[in-house]
């Protein structure tokens, strides 16, 4: 599963070293998670601290949306410590929780993130009056993500991310003409190729019994097989050419194992072929543009492997696909502009790979597409306006590309739009304020590029939004006030840039928010007071402005801070023996002031802090 939040680049590592910091966050581990006891529609949850993580993001999925493949639904909740409470969920229903750690160290560019541990579920604690039996809990064991539904042929899901459209109804073509005897055959093959004898389960397999009943296996009336599903099972070795005779096949289900070598292109004579996954694995080589021939494929997962070479244009004839990931491989080449071609794509997920060239402009009449990602690759030219069409596109994540010239406005057309990730590019010109009627946004992420002018008031309109970053551009003018109303809020990240005037009390509404960073900017005035109503705030970050007067006490309020960062500005006056509630920091910045008094006794243990080069005493 993926999610709508950045992966360091290479170049972003290089930069966090120059600077001397952590160029990396470590696993989180141990995750648990169980109903929070007299809390109805909470869950508690608790993991193991991260190495160099500043804080944490916990995902939760509801389960029944996890089945459905609804994963634009997935909730983040931002956490400073290892430990908390995921409140107004349903209660009595389950959910799947995953977390991440990640550290602020390249302003620039946004933040370092760990990788996201293994799934855990839990039931949300029931309403008093209606307690859920336990028999109705979801049992699955940690790292098995969230099935899809399955398809015909296949007796479950395997775990991916995607959008349900139902079960395919359509008659499938006759099975050639090939026996059951050459079927046993070819399961021996694998069986053989693949290490069978260290599988994690291999019952049946090699004997008389009838092929449906060894593990894996499913097969008609006539014994010809139907469907393969040996995922997560231990197989290690090649993918034998024999699996091309299994020309009665559905569902070929392979994903992480730790197979090796290529793809066979032989698979391309399978037909029947609904489903093929071989995720997760070391494959290598090239896709085979055999594929193309599988015209009855609806999904393809590709994803997690080592495969080289240019997407087969070959692959745009596959007109029945609905998902489609290649994700997390080595391919070059561009973009096939045939992929425009597949007008039943609900996902389609080139991410993190090495393409080159423009984005196809036809991708634009993939009308039903709702997922679209294309980031972390080398892709260069201009954000095709053409974009704008895919009117039921929740995530559209460009980010950490090449990408020139300025950000359509017609991406203001994209009505279903939830994430919007354009970060780490090369943008120039200013925020379109049609951005601003996208109404069902939670991320807008922009940071890292070049762009200009002024923040559009806009934005304010956007109240389901959780996440805006537009750190790292070059962006002039005043903080809008309207920003105030985004009652949502958990992240508000306007660092870097070139912004003046004063910061806007209104910013203290933002009940939700846990990190404010508005460091390396041009802002004056006061700090003010309203900024105390952030109960919920982890992070603020206030350094390298012209803030002048004194600090406010209220900020003393904030009593969950963690960092805290109001160092080179010209704020005077004694240090308020209010911050003394801050009893939670960890990391504390006050130099480049004219600050006077006494420090705070409770922040004698802070060990990330520069109160010594303030030459002040402490309060006791």
């Amino acid at each position: 599963m993926a999610f709508p939040f950045p992966s360091p680049s290479p170049s972003d590592f290089d930069a966090a070293a120059a600077a001397g910091e952590p160029d990396f966050v470590g696993p989180v581990g141990d995750l648990a998670a169980m109903a929070a006891e007299g809390e109805p529609g909470a869950v508690r949850l608790s993991w193991s601290a991260a190495e160099h993580a500043q804080a944490y993001f916990v995902a939760g999925l509801k389960s029944a949306d996890a089945l459905a493949g609804n994963y634009a639904a997935s909730r983040m909740t931002p956490f400073a410590g290892t430990e908390g409470v995921v409140s107004g969920l349903e209660p009595g229903a389950g959910y799947h929780f995953t977390a991440v750690g990640m550290r602020w160290n390249w302003v620039e560019y946004g933040a370092v993130w760990g990788q996201w541990c293994e799934w855990v579920t839990a039931t949300a604690a029931p309403l008093p009056s209606r307690s859920e039996p336990a028999s109705r809990r979801q049992q699955r064991g940690a790292g098995a993500p969230p099935p899809l539904p399955p398809v015909i042929g296949a007796a479950g899901g395997e775990g991916a991310r995607g959008i349900s459209s139902g079960t395919r109804t359509e008659a499938l073509p006759a099975a050639p003409a090939e026996t059951a005897g050459d079927d046993r055959a070819a399961l021996a093959a694998l069986y053989y190729a693949a290490g069978g004898a260290g599988w994690n389960n291999r019952t049946g397999w090699l004997t008389e019994a009838p092929v449906g009943e060894w593990y894996g296996v499913t097969a008609d009336a006539g014994g010809r097989v139907t469907g393969l599903q040996l995922g997560r099972n231990g197989l290690a070795g090649v993918i034998p050419a024999e699996l091309g005779d299994l020309t009665g096949l559905t569902r070929l289900s392979l994903w992480e194992n730790r197979l090796t070598g290529p793809i066979p292109p032989e698979l391309g004579r399978l037909s029947r072929l609904v489903s093929l996954s071989l995720r997760s694995n070391r494959l290598t080589g090239p896709i085979p543009p055999e594929l193309g021939d599988l015209t009855g494929l609806t999904r393809l997962y590709l994803y997690d492997n080592l495969l080289t070479g240019e997407i087969p244009a070959s692959l745009g004839n596959l007109a029945d696909l609905q998902w489609f990931s290649l994700n997390g491989n080595l391919l070059t080449g561009p973009v096939p502009p045939e992929l425009g071609r597949l007008s039943n794509l609900a996902e389609l997920d080139l991410d993190h790979n090495r393409l080159t060239g423009p984005i196809p402009p036809q991708l634009g009449a993939l009308s039903a597409l709702r997922w679209l990602s294309l980031s972390g690759n080398r892709l260069t030219g201009t954000i095709p306006p053409q974009l704008g069409s895919l009117t039921r596109l929740t995530e559209l994540e460009l980010d950490i590309n090449r990408l020139t010239g300025t950000i359509p406005p017609e991406l203001g057309n994209l009505s279903a739009l939830t994430v919007l990730g354009l970060g780490g590019n090369e943008l120039t010109g200013p925020i379109p304020p049609e951005l601003g009627s996208l109404s069902g946004l939670t991320v807008l992420w922009l940071s890292g590029n070049g762009l200009t002018g002024s923040i559009p008031p806009e934005l304010g309109g956007l109240g389901n939004l959780r996440w805006l970053s537009l750190n790292g551009n070059r962006l002039t003018g005043s903080i809008p006030p309207e920003l105030g109303n985004l009652n949502n809020l958990a992240v508000l990240n306007l660092g870097g840039n070139e912004l003046e005037g004063s910061i806007p009390p209104e910013l203290g509404r933002l009940q939700d928010l846990w990190l404010l960073y508005l460091s390396n900017n041009g802002l004056t005035g006061g700090i003010p007071p309203e900024l105390g109503n952030l109960s919920n705030a982890g992070l603020l970050y206030l350094s390298n402005n012209g803030l002048t007067g004194e600090i406010p006490p209220e900020l003393g309020g904030i009593v969950g801070l963690r960092y805290l960062h109001l160092n080179n500005n010209r704020l005077d006056g004694d240090i308020p023996a209010a911050l003394g509630n801050l009893e939670n920091l960890w990391q504390l910045h006050l130099r480049g002031n004219r600050l006077g008094g006494c420090i705070p006794g409770v922040w004698r243990g802070i060990s990330d802090t520069d109160l010594a080069q303030l030459g002040l005493p402490f309060c006791d």
